[in-house]
C-alpha cells in the first residue's frame, strides 16, 4: 500500500465537514472554537445530571484542526479524531478521509526529498 502524505491531508482536510460525516453538532461557537458533547465518552448522557458539564466538554479549533475532550482527556488532530471515533489505525483512517474527500488514490508530497528512495532500475 502506498504511503501517504499526513501533512498535507490534514492542510486540505475541512474540519466542519469530517465533524458533519461524524453527525457531531456543536452547541456553541466562538469564534474558531467550537464547543459540544464528547463523541468518545459519551458525556452528552451524564450532562444532564452534571450541570458543570452541559455538553461542552469536547471542544474544536477549527483554524487548528485539533480537538480536547476536558472530560475523558482524549485530544488531537483531526485525523486523530477520526481514527479513534471509528475504532481504526491511523493509515486506515487516513486512507478513508483521503478517498472520501478526494476520491482518488492516497496523497504523495509534492516535495522530492520527502518520497522515499526509489530502487534501482
Amino acid at each position: 500500500m502506498p504511503w501517504i502524505d499526513y501533512r498535507e491531508l490534514r492542510r486540505r482536510l475541512k474540519v466542519e465537514e469530517v465533524l458533519a460525516w461524524m453527525d457531531w453538532h456543536a452547541n456553541e461557537r466562538r469564534g474558531d472554537y467550537l464547543r459540544g458533547s464528547c463523541p468518545f465518552c459519551g458525556a452528552a448522557k451524564t450532562a444532564r445530571t452534571a450541570k458543570s458539564c452541559q455538553g461542552r466538554e469536547f471542544a474544536v479549533h477549527l483554524h487548528r484542526k485539533l480537538f480536547h475532550c476536558f472530560r475523558c482527556k482524549q485530544g488531537g488532530n483531526i485525523l486523530d479524531l477520526w481514527s479513534r471515533y471509528y475504532e481504526i489505525d491511523l493509515k486506515t483512517a487516513a486512507n478513508e478521509l483521503n478517498q472520501r474527500l478526494f476520491d482518488q488514490p492516497p496523497l504523495r508530497s509534492s516535495n522530492p526529498e520527502s518520497h522515499p528512495p526509489r530502487p534501482p532500475i
